[in-house]
């Protein structure tokens, strides 16, 4: 690129002498542009330290495990709060009717709840 930049230059300023396409066709070192445009930042990066990667690979490792643990102990415990605000009717495939707040009022009203507390 840099030669292409100085032949057309040199061109410009010296048209007696012209333009010799020939070199600029057989380069023996094309530009690297994809090395140009990752340096051209020149951002530092930041290394990490060992125990840095050592935490890192120990969470990516532990995080699948955890993953499924959650979901296996917490899904069901959301699932059956989500269930205590409705009619829960006896048999496969019966629909539910919402009732919000009306089994927790009928639990405080009844008095075996209280006799078991």
């Amino acid at each position: 690129m840099r030669q292409l930049l100085l032949g057309l230059l040199s061109a410009v300023n010296n048209p007696s002498k012209g333009f010799d396409w020939v070199d600029l066709r057989y380069n023996a070192n094309p530009p690297n542009f994809l090395a140009m445009t990752a340096n051209s930042q020149n951002l530092p990066r930041r290394q990490l330290s060992l125990r840095q990667q050592d935490r890192r690979t120990a969470w990516l490792l532990v995080l699948p495990a955890l993953v499924v643990i959650l979901g296996v102990t917490l899904w069901p415990i959301i699932y059956t709060f989500i269930l205590s605000f409705f009619q829960a009717p006896t048999g496969i495939n019966q629909v539910r009717t919402f009732v919000g707040f009306g089994n927790y009022l009928e639990m405080v009203k009844d008095p075996t709840f209280w006799e078991t507390i």
